[in-house]
């Protein structure tokens, strides 16, 4: 997402990308990565969704052994016990 306020527009990433997100969930020990605020905002030009978000979240957590979760707001996050 890049982020665009009133006097001041950084253009920088404000949130990780969904590759940044899933080695953060590695480098956790995490087996399940949920990736928050998932098809919640679109609001440009101040916050913009990444291109083919979902696919690569899910092809990166695969590649690292990780459980994808990529739940509807509200939704339950499957978690293994």
């Amino acid at each position: 997402m890049i982020a665009r306020f009133e006097g001041h527009e950084a253009n920088v990433p404000v949130t990780l990308t969904s590759e940044q997100a899933v080695e953060t969930a590695a480098a956790l020990g995490a087996s399940t990565a949920c990736s928050i605020h998932y098809a919640l905002f679109d609001n440009p030009p101040a916050y913009v969704d990444q291109s083919g978000m979902a696919e690569r979240f899910a092809r990166a957590a695969q590649e690292r052994g990780i459980t994808p979760a990529l739940v509807a707001d509200g939704g339950t996050v499957p978690l293994d016990h």
